[in-house]
C-alpha cells in the first residue's frame, strides 16, 4: 500500500486498486484495505469458494454481519447507560429530599 497524489494505492488478492482519499482517511483505509485482505485469504484458504469475486461477497458479508452486531452491540451499551443516568438522577433527587427534610 503506498500513498499517491490522489489519494492511495492499494493491493488487494494481487490486485491494484487507486482510492481517492483525503490525508486524514488514509490511515483507517490502509487498516480495512489490510483487514479485507486478511479475510479475503481466510476465506480463499479454507477452499469452500471458487472465485474471487465469490470470495469477495463472502468477505462482504460477513464484515457487514459483523458491523450490525457490532452496532447492536453499542446501542445496547447507549440503553445502559441512559438508564444509568436516570437512575443517577433519582438516586440525586431522593437525596436531595432528604436533605431538605433533615433541616
Amino acid at each position: 500500500m503506498k500513498k499517491t497524489s490522489n489519494g492511495l494505492s492499494v493491493r488487494i488478492l494481487e490486485k491494484e486498486y487507486q482510492i481517492a482519499c483525503s490525508d486524514d482517511e488514509r490511515d483507517d483505509l490502509i487498516q480495512a484495505a489490510r483487514y479485507l485482505e486478511g479475510r479475503l485469504k481466510e476465506i480463499a484458504d479454507k477452499g469452500k469458494i471458487i472465485g474471487s469475486e465469490r470470495a469477495a461477497i463472502m468477505a462482504a458479508l460477513n464484515i457487514s454481519y459483523e458491523m450490525v452486531k457490532s452496532q447492536d452491540v453499542v446501542g445496547q451499551q447507549r440503553s445502559h447507560e441512559q438508564r444509568l443516568e436516570k437512575l443517577q438522577q433519582e438516586v440525586r433527587g431522593v437525596v436531595e429530599k432528604f436533605r431538605q427534610s433533615s433541616i
